[in-house]
């Protein structure tokens, strides 16, 4: 019931660049794996790329432990050239993307949870060995690298319409013990879309109004949603009612959603409760056999195409 893309030589990509399917999950780097996917044949996309020097996922070519910042810019910005040629005229792209403060070395977070204390798979194996990078000097120390910023100026240099900046709050967030700065409570998904013609109905959804003048009342650019830890997972995985939010909005049903950034499949689970197809590219080969269990029982045959 799924597929599973590997890696193929340049002439076999071409070859199969019509064939990509409804579920399924592209294995490899996600430029390249962009590649196999048709021009304006996404309806969605919806992800959260790795944040630069916060995480180490245990797999060779991943993203986040350049030692240049610059270097991970380049990249997403090659990533959003190749979603904006893939992405239907109506599409619309939703990034979520964090900062980081500069320091001299940084010590990126060690995988954890996938599999449980034991297992002995790379991905776990990884978990102890914690990459320490020596970051070329860009910012000053303390200072935030303003990843964010730089992202979506890049976006619209290359021709993208910001029509949101959401910050998305987590009133449960984690602690800050630094008492010299105030505690990150938040991040920023970008709305983009490449063209005035997109679909966005956000008259969809409604929040409970806090006054007694009107029970409900249109969502507004704050989406408040406290962090929910995935049973099994505890990596950066999206809370299930973002990607809901965002896809009751901007996706009829049976459209194609794409998560480049597959991870623990919580897109692709989403698509699959709202009668939607996706397709996920991921370059670890653990978290996409999870995502693969964790999917199976959502499988809807009708949708199968």
């Amino acid at each position: 019931m799924f597929q599973v893309s590997k890696d193929k030589d340049h002439s076999t990509v071409n070859s199969s660049i019509t064939k990509v399917k409804n579920r399924t999950i592209l294995h490899g780097d996600v430029l390249e794996k962009l590649k196999e996917i048709p021009d304006e044949s996404i309806d969605c996309v919806i992800t959260s790329p790795p944040y630069w020097g916060l995480r180490d996922y245990g797999v060779d070519g991943q993203m986040g432990l350049e030692p240049d910042f610059f270097d991970y810019l380049s990249k997403l910005r090659e990533i959003m050239r190749e979603l904006k040629r893939i992405m239907k005229i109506t599409g619309t792209c939703w990034v979520n993307i964090a900062d980081t403060y500069f320091q001299k070395k940084t010590g990126s977070e060690p995988a954890a949870g996938l599999h449980g204390e034991e297992c002995d798979c790379a991905t776990c194996k990884a978990r102890g060995k914690v990459k320490i990078i020596n970051p070329i000097k860009r910012v000053e120390y303390n200072s935030k690298c303003g990843i964010p910023s730089r992202f979506l100026v890049q976006c619209l240099d290359d021709g993208w319409i910001c029509r949101n900046d959401i910050i998305w709050y987590k009133p449960n967030s984690m602690p800050d013990s630094v008492r010299s700065k105030f505690p990150a409570c938040y991040e920023p998904i970008f709305f983009l879309v490449k063209s005035n013609e997109y679909y966005c109905d956000t008259s969809k959804i409604e929040v409970k109004s806090k006054t007694k003048i009107f029970e409900t009342k249109r969502q507004k650019d704050v989406f408040e949603i406290p962090i929910k830890r995935f049973e099994g997972f505890h990596m950066a995985t999206f809370p299930e009612e973002l990607p809901l939010k965002i896809m009751s909005v901007c996706t009829k049903f049976g459209d194609l959603v794409l998560d480049p950034f597959f991870g623990s499949g919580t897109v692709g689970e989403c698509a699959e409760k709202m009668g939607l197809r996706w397709i996920g590219i991921e370059l670890n080969q653990d978290y996409i056999d999870f995502a693969k269990k964790r999917l199976y029982p959502y499988m809807n045959e009708r949708l199968q195409n």
